[in-house]
């Protein structure tokens, strides 16, 4: 028993106890998280958002309150390597990186594991989200199985191309999608439906999903292509399998227009049904509100017939050669990849000029600095906000004195540019100044002498010809 001694009362020798806690260690650490979003603690592993950028050590432990971790249970968390080496806040999270937290002299290990990091490889990118599309297509195949179903919402909160993760928020907008295509084509002939999302005002679509219906007795799929109409910008990666079954990750698709395109050849006569069903879409995680089912009909007519009406036999039917367009290339399993379009994106995320503040916006393609006689060349650091395009830097190098110009040319993945131009002076170096300067006193000098001696001539004149009106 303890109890709080009055002053009157004797003081006791002190006496050395140890307080032991109960719980694990999972929850302690959980329950010192800062808070932030997209970070949580089970099975002795940390779970955190990651970026299109390796982790640094630093961004771990800054999810943390190690302060009040250490005042409350004593306890420190940090980031070690494989050979026990305490590791700095600059280090890369890898695999081999493990966080220990230690109590009351008991040491227990944490691994990373980062949210949306299919491949394990520490960092969001293509390869994720291949996984993911395929994820959802393989567990849609085993429904009847009794398998675990993943959808776009599981993949939609995700950006892969910015790296920049959303909170989870409800939809704001009253999404509209419609289908649309030819009402009568003729056997033989190509045609195209139309998929189209309307409505966007403060909303974007991180991926879709469903299932494409079709008459394949009457019809032939040739290709499926994702925002055709603007150069698949927003498009990150997508797949279809044998058996309609698509899913798309986008990058924030909010474009008032045609989202996907589908191309078929009418095969038989007859009429044939097209449909998209089980649609979902994702925004910031969250389900859309479209349309779960739309669909549309297409009759197919022999080649030289219009409707009842009967043209000579003469008529060369408008059939495409066979070779006009290659049919998919099935894999062996169950699905296959559709080509995808190239991006047209070649702007500049972000741009800094070591030294130097420039108010950058990356639609804004000129730029104004001034620099010393000393300086050859700028130290610029380039994002793209696309990591398909690239970029080249020209005319940085050998600064002349007075104007200079550098230009960053970006190549999209389609082979579109854009150019950004920085407008460089150079200062002339000092000593140079200094002997214009000395040149300049000189000047001034001989010229101030030169007023003074023609003072003193009209003086001697106006005075002499004064002696010599007086001598009249």
């Amino acid at each position: 028993e303890y109890k709080v001694l009055s002053n009157e009362e004797e003081e006791l020798d002190a006496k050395s106890i140890t307080i032991n806690y109960e719980g694990d260690n999972n929850e302690i650490l959980e329950n010192y998280t800062n808070g932030t979003s997209y970070t949580s603690v089970h099975e002795n592993t940390i779970e955190v958002d990651g970026t299109n950028k390796y982790l640094k050590v630093g961004d771990i432990l800054s999810k943390f309150n190690l302060t009040k971790l250490k005042e409350e249970y004593d306890a420190t968390l940090v980031a070690k390597d494989e050979n026990g080496n305490t590791l700095s806040n600059e280090e890369d999270v890898t695999d081999k990186v493990k966080f220990i937290l230690t109590n009351n002299e008991v040491e227990e290990e944490f691994t990373v594991d980062i949210y949306g990091d299919y491949n394990n490889d520490k960092i969001l990118d293509i390869e994720d989200a291949k996984k993911i599309v395929d994820k959802i297509l393989e567990s849609k195949l085993d429904e009847e199985n009794g398998h675990s179903i993943e959808s776009i919402l599981d993949a939609g909160n995700t950006v892969y191309r910015t790296g920049v993760w959303n909170d989870f928020t409800e939809p704001h907008d009253e999404l509209i999608n419609s289908i649309e295509n030819m009402e009568e084509v003729y056997k033989g002939e190509e045609f195209e439906v139309k998929y189209s999302i309307n409505g966007f005002d403060k909303d974007t679509i991180n991926g879709i999903e469903g299932v494409l219906n079709y008459n394949k007795e009457i019809l032939e799929l040739v290709s499926v292509e994702i925002n055709k109409e603007h150069g698949d910008t927003n498009k990150i990666y997508g797949n279809i399998n044998n058996d309609g079954i698509f899913a798309y990750i986008l990058d924030d698709y909010n474009k008032e227009d045609i989202l996907m395109t589908i191309k078929f050849k009418a095969k038989e006569v007859g009429e044939a049904n097209i449909s998209i069903e089980n649609i979902l879409a994702s925004v910031n995680g969250v389900s859309a509100n479209l349309e779960d089912t739309i669909m549309t009909n297409v009759t197919v007519i022999e080649a030289g017939k219009g409707g009842d009406e009967e043209e000579p036999e003469t008529v060369t039917p408008p059939q495409a050669p066979e070779t006009t367009k290659p049919a998919p290339v099935v894999k062996e399993s169950s699905s296959y990849i559709r080509p995808i379009a190239y991006s047209s994106d070649s702007t500049i995320k972000y741009l800094e000029i070591k030294g130097y503040k420039i108010d950058f916006d990356p639609k804004k393609y000129d730029y104004s600095i001034k620099v010393k006689n000393s300086v050859k060349s700028l130290d610029l650091t380039v994002v793209l906000n696309d990591s398909n395009a690239t970029y080249e830097v020209f005319g940085n190098e050998n600064f002349k004195v007075g104007e200079n110009t550098v230009k960053i040319v970006v190549t999209a993945e389609d082979g579109s540019t854009s150019t950004y131009t920085i407008n460089v002076e150079r200062e002339k170096a000092k000593e140079v100044e200094k002997e214009e300067e000395k040149e300049k006193k000189s000047s001034k000098t001989i010229i101030i002498i030169l007023i003074i001696l023609v003072i003193i001539g009209l003086i001697y004149v106006i005075f002499k010809d004064d002696e010599e009106e007086e001598k009249k």
